[in-house]
């Protein structure tokens, strides 16, 4: 074997010693310390950022699924407060109503002339509502029959002590006086303003008819087994 070095020559024995310098030199670089420990740190960091990761893409998934359950939750619970708002908003409607149309105790006589006096002022403005093109004669005697039921209530209970504070006689009053500033203001020829009819005197006087005590049914309907106020609730 020749030698690197130039002009030196090796012996067999010095050949067989210097390529065993060589193989440790191999074993000791491969195997140097530094290397290892270089390769394991790169390793552990890689691992660690593996780990670090995975960690938040975990605790991502986990917030999300927090997120999207209090959501879910929110969206049920106002679901429920919106249907309990709804329902007792109709429970204190049907009380108010209940209420407003729960009959009052008066005197029979007192609701016999209120009731007739109502009915028959009703009756006379559908009559003007269902006939616009009617003359005045024609209106005045379809309304003569509430003016005169009208005039005997007035005579007869308006203002009295023991009805004056009914709720039927007050609210009774009030469509009157209405009705009254009207005809002086415009003249009884004229026919009734269609606001002043829709939106004061018909659900007014509905009102007042439907807080009196039932009407007492004549002896045909007894005999027939019939209540007048059965079939207007019917109708």
């Amino acid at each position: 074997m020749t030698s690197r070095r130039t002009g030196h020559q090796f012996s067999p024995l010095e050949e067989e010693k210097e390529r065993g310098k060589s193989r440790r030199s191999f074993i000791t670089t491969t195997n140097c310390p530094s290397v290892l420990e270089a390769k394991s740190d790169s390793t552990t960091r890689n691992d660690e950022d593996s780990s670090a990761e995975a960690k938040s893409c975990f605790v991502s998934e986990n917030t999300r699924g927090r997120c999207l359950r209090k959501r879910r939750r929110s969206i049920v619970l106002l679901q429920i407060t919106s249907s309990m708002a709804a329902l007792m908003s109709n429970i204190s409607e049907e009380k108010v109503f209940a209420a407003s149309s729960s009959p009052e105790d008066v005197p029979k006589e007192y609701a016999e002339k209120l009731r007739s006096a109502c009915e028959l002022l009703l009756k006379s403005i559908e009559y003007e509502r269902a006939h616009p093109s009617a003359s005045v004669s024609e209106r005045f005697a379809a309304a003569d029959p509430a003016k005169q039921a009208v005039k005997e209530y007035i005579q007869t209970w308006q203002g009295r002590p023991e009805t004056r504070d009914l709720e039927t006689s007050v609210i009774t009053g009030e469509v009157l006086r209405e009705l009254a500033r009207y005809y002086k203001k415009n003249g009884s020829q004229v026919a009734l303003d269609a606001e002043l009819r829709d939106d004061v005197v018909v659900p007014k006087l509905n009102e007042v008819l439907n807080m009196l005590p039932a009407k007492a049914p004549t002896l045909a309907e007894r005999v027939l087994g019939i209540s007048t106020n059965s079939s207007n609730k019917a109708n």
